[in-house]
């Protein structure tokens, strides 16, 4: 199942992935983003799994909110 979204992009960052595609290793936007996230997913997936980001804080940095 694909989902569609909305994202709003920088100049630079919309600049990036038109030289991407226009480079000619994608074909499309979606192409450009779906890498883009496999990358970050590998870089910072294990570090930040799904649902789990208690160990970020502790309970007395949240009193406050």
């Amino acid at each position: 199942m694909v989902a569609v979204m909305n994202v709003a992009l920088t100049a630079d960052g919309k600049g990036f992935v038109g030289r991407m595609i226009e480079s000619g290793r994608y074909n499309n936007v979606s192409e450009v983003v779906r890498v883009a996230l496999r990358k970050l997913d590998g870089a910072e997936g294990e570090g930040f799994p799904a649902g789990r980001l208690e160990h970020l804080y502790t309970n007395a940095e949240n009193d406050g909110e």
